[in-house]
């Protein structure tokens, strides 16, 4: 059996191309379709039926003889030949279709498989589709859209293209991966709804039809399964239809010159897989990955822990089911969320408890999670790495081992804990995208003399978290990446620690905190950065803040209102020289960083103005650019909302285990359930009309649908409706003014549907013995 890929290949090779001559110096050979079946029986170019390709074998022949290295005998003479065999008549227009997709009657997807039905869809295509109908070779799959009010519409399936930088870019092909599983590629060739069929989501749910049956229906014909498909979609489509269907835009064409000698335009390349293993089969590393794929209830703990090594695979199958039992009961113990599972709390704490603490380390329990995590950033053009810490109170641990000092209290003890350092990837859209790293620490208690080595100190979290940002910048192809970081970041170690680093596949934005010296008889960064001219204005949303009493680590705050605040933009280079006792250290030479300063024009009477300064090593060569900037900074709340999810929706701080590396465990687990909770969220604003199924189990849809019926609102037929659903049940009210549902009402609603959802299924797995079903009758 030879796959398509590997017919030219073996043709071209000396020894193959020799065997191929002697066959065309033969005599008595004389039409083109006797060379492929001779040539194909010489080569054993056999399919998965053990036919011969001669489709696929005439084609490589063609290309070589385009190239001048064979001649072949004329194009077989014959009526049609070249042409496309049509009806010559108009097909019916369909009749009384209703206002919805899901009320057509009989809406079915019809195989192609005589020459009357393939007359009706070569009609169709050559009248209806504006690219209308062509000759295509290799194997073909054609579908027509059945109903009971006539034709719809239809769609081609055929062989993939050979070579495509984007899709194989994304797959994690080489040549030898692709020539080995290319024919398990097919590409959606055509796809018509006819222009008289105007009903919204039909589109969406057609494909969705074909992604469901199209591999059974083409291996029944050819015999062989494909795992994926391809398509290219003009710049004037955006594509919405595709997305709804879950297929994933994961680049461009490089457009090309047609025969007449236009050049056709870059067309966006998107891809659908169909089956769940598909990239195991395709032997492909898949880089990139869609910022909601794998993220449905069934499936997204083994996603996001199922690749981990921990040294056994019984301790990985533990932590699998240990995150999702987790996720159904948000704020509750282990325990509680088992629901009296003894099996499954033996095997948490198992693993919590295990002895090896190198080889199921929190850094381990996260490895699986951030390789999917960069893979979701190499989706996109733009990324950040957004670093924060917040501290973990533990105080009420009195027998915990190796807690330390996170802050001083009022009696100058401190208060008993860990401080966790994080980096949060974030997308361009601000979609949070994963957990690339969390470092734990803790000062001990009394007096602590400062350690010589820069990274024994607090910035040695913000050095290394830079220099891990640099090593996952390298690993994106495409893809500008941008370390964001707080006012804590601020210091001359880490800008030195960038320069010396030399990515420039890695830019840096930090907010300034110290007022610097810019050399002598110069006035400071901030009177400099404030005396520029401006350049423009920028509008940014303010949001509410409560009020805070003043702690041993923090002083009180008088809370904020939520406003929307105009920002005067001022821009320009600065030179940042070393410290003055560190230039031993350091070197003379500055440090050279672009700066915005945003200050809030005519804020409210009685508040404080919103004061941005901003030093970067990002272009700010126009007010455009500071914009985006300023839109690239805002993101960084990201990573607050996501440790309010983990501090107070998983209420990490009332987790009790013996020890710190057994309270590291927890978090991780933990925090990887913050983060699909944040990303969907998110996801459900910037992507309302993905598929409710990306992230619900049919019986969560069920009830969600039972629930938007008490409530008289619109049943979950997107994420958006879906998610809206889902916070009114954790006590979202959707008034007139109210915002979009925030993290809090959404992990509330989410644990009662998770939780509703886990015993509805457990009563249908009960079967005849469920009490519940005998009750609902």
């Amino acid at each position: 059996m030879a796959g398509n890929a590997s017919i030219p290949r073996r043709l071209s090779s000396d020894a193959g191309f020799r065997k191929l001559t002697a066959i065309l110096a033969r005599k008595g050979v004389h039409s083109r379709a006797e060379i492929g079946r001779r040539v194909c029986s010489a080569f054993g170019f056999l399919d998965h039926r053990g036919e011969l390709q001669v489709t696929s074998c005439l084609s490589a022949l063609r290309r070589m003889e385009g190239r001048g290295r064979i001649e072949l005998p004329p194009p077989d003479g014959g009526g049609g030949h070249g042409r496309v065999a049509r009806t010559g008549v108009a097909i019916p227009e369909p009749t009384g279709l209703p206002s919805r997709a899901g009320a057509i009657g009989d809406l079915e997807l019809v195989v192609v498989g005589d020459d009357a039905r393939r007359l009706v869809f070569n009609e169709l295509m050559a009248s209806e589709h504006p690219r209308a109908a062509r000759l295509h070779v290799g194997r073909q799959l054609r579908y027509l859209v059945g109903s009971a009010h006539g034709w719809l519409g239809g769609l081609l399936f055929v062989p993939a293209t050979r070579s495509l930088a984007a899709r194989d870019e994304w797959i994690g092909w080489d040549s030898h991966a692709r020539e080995r599983h290319l024919e398990r590629v097919i590409s959606l060739a055509r796809f018509l709804v006819r222009p008289s069929v105007s009903v919204p989501n039909l589109a969406s749910m057609l494909l969705g039809m074909a992604r469901r049956r199209v591999s059974g229906d083409f291996e029944a014909v050819y015999g062989v399964a494909p795992v994926l498909v391809e398509t290219f979609i003009a710049p004037e489509h955006d594509g919405t239809c595709f997305a709804a269907a879950g297929w994933r835009r994961v680049g461009e064409t490089c457009g090309r010159r047609v025969r007449d000698g236009r050049v056709e335009p870059a067309k966006a390349v998107w891809l659908v897989p169909l089956a769940a293993d598909w990239c195991d089969r395709l032997d492909g590393t898949a880089r990139a990955l869609g910022a909601g794929d794998g993220l449905d209830t069934a499936s997204w703990a083994m996603n996001e822990f199922g690749s981990v090594k921990l040294g056994d695979a019984r301790l990985t199958r533990r932590l699998v089911d240990s995150a999702r039992i987790q996720a159904r009961s948000l704020s509750k113990t282990f325990f509680a969320a088992a629901a009296g599972d003894e099996a499954a709390v033996k095997g948490y704490y198992r693993m919590i408890e295990h002895p090896d603490y190198d080889a199921v380390s929190a850094t381990a329990m996260l490895s699986g999670h951030r390789a999917r995590s960069i893979r979701r950033m190499q989706a996109g053009r733009l990324a950040l790495l957004v670093q924060d810490g917040t501290d973990l109170d533990f105080a009420t641990h009195r027998g915990c081992d190796g807690l330390g000092r996170i802050s001083r209290n009022k009696g100058g003890a401190g208060t008993r804990g860990l401080h966790l350092h994080s980096t949060l990837a974030v997308g361009g859209d601000g979609v949070p995208l994963g957990v690339v790293g969390m470092e734990f620490d803790a000062l001990p208690f009394g007096k602590v003399k400062r350690a010589a080595n820069v990274l024994d100190r607090r910035t040695g979290r913000w050095l290394r978290g830079l220099r891990d940002s640099a090593a996952i910048a390298g690993e994106l192809d495409g893809v500008r990446v941008v370390a964001v970081m707080d006012r804590e970041a601020d210091a001359f170690d880490l800008f030195a620690e960038y320069r010396a680093l030399g990515r420039r596949s890695l830019a840096l934005l930090v907010r300034a905190r110290h007022d610097r010296s810019l050399g002598r008889g110069q006035p400071k960064l901030f009177e400099t950065m404030a005396s520029a001219p401006e350049i423009g204005r920028a509008s940014i949303e303010i949001g509410r803040l409560s009020e805070r009493n003043s702690t041993g680590g923090q002083s009180a705050f008088g809370g904020r209102v939520a406003r929307k605040a105009v920002l005067a933009l001022r821009m320009m280079t600065v030179e940042l020289p070393p410290p003055v006792r560190e230039k031993a250290r350091f070197g003379p030479d500055p440090v050279t960083m672009g700066a915005i300063h945003a200050g809030e024009v005519d804020p409210p009477d009685g508040t404080r103005p919103v004061c941005w300064r901003l030093l970067t090593t990002l272009d700010v060569g126009s007010a455009g650019k500071a914009r985006e900037i300023l839109r690239l900074h805002a993101l960084r709340w990201r990573v607050e909302d996501w440790h309010r999810i983990l501090k107070s929706g998983c209420k990490v701080e009332t987790t009790a285990h013996q020890n710190r590396q057994r309270l590291e465990r927890a978090v991780v687990i933990n925090a990887v359930i913050a983060w699909r909770i944040a990303a969907l969220t998110q996801l459900a604003r910037t992507e309302p009309q993905q598929p409710v199924d990306n992230a619900f189990s049919k019986i969560e849809i069920g009830l969600l649908s039972d629930f938007a019926a008490t409530r008289r609102m619109v049943p979950p037929t997107d994420l958006g409706a879906a998610f809206r659903l889902v916070a009114t049940m954790g006590g979202y009210l959707d008034r007139k003014n109210d915002g979009p549902p925030g993290a809090e009402v959404i992990w509330n609603g989410q644990s009662a549907l998770a939780f509703a959802a886990w015993m509805v299924g457990h009563s249908a797995d009960a079967g005849e013995d469920s009490v519940l079903l005998k009750s609902l009758g």
